[in-house]
């Protein structure tokens, strides 16, 4: 400021200490900048914690999101998901390494899991969404029934099993 006499209050006799210049607060491209020179995650220093947890429910969401579209378009997805696991089987099989979970064609793959998956995991997930975002009703609706689907489906294969 070029002050050469210190400040004092009008309360006071005793002199302020010289104002320090107010630093301007970082662009979020430098705060990204700087938490990848620092290890920590962008969201950590852009959002608050809560909004953080609600971000990742969101994108895990998003991840599951052929869970809530039509079942058509579902069953497609799993389609495509069941045989990329299939895929990495057969790798895993020719290179002598041991099966990952659902990568074996010779037993029940993904779509055998379905009711449980979605019960179990997918269902909570998107109801708590649900919780915080009442907008993504729609999800959770689709959601069930598609889950009805597959407990139906399950129960036939049970029905057939028991024959």
């Amino acid at each position: 400021l070029g002050l050469s006499a210190p400040l004092s209050t009008p309360h006071s006799s005793a002199p302020l200490p010289p104002r320090l210049p107010t630093p301007t607060p970082p662009s979020p491209f430098q705060a990204v900048q700087s938490t990848q020179r620092s290890n920590l995650a962008p969201l950590d220093v852009l959002l608050p914690e809560g909004d953080q947890v609600l971000l990742q429910v969101a994108l895990k969401a998003a991840d599951l999101g052929h869970s809530s579209m039509p079942l058509p378009i579902h069953q497609r997805w799993l389609s495509l998901l069941e045989e990329e696991m299939f895929r990495q089987g057969d790798l895993e099989k020719e290179k002598g390494m041991p099966l990952s979970l659902f990568a074996d064609r010779e037993k029940d793959g993904l779509s055998k899991s379905q009711a449980g998956f979605f019960r179990n995991v997918v269902r909570p997930l998107v109801q708590s969404l649900v919780a915080v975002l009442p907008g993504v009703t729609p999800m959770l609706e689709m959601l069930d029934d598609n889950l009805a689907h597959w407990v139906k489906a399950e129960a036939k294969v049970e029905t057939e099993k028991n024959r």
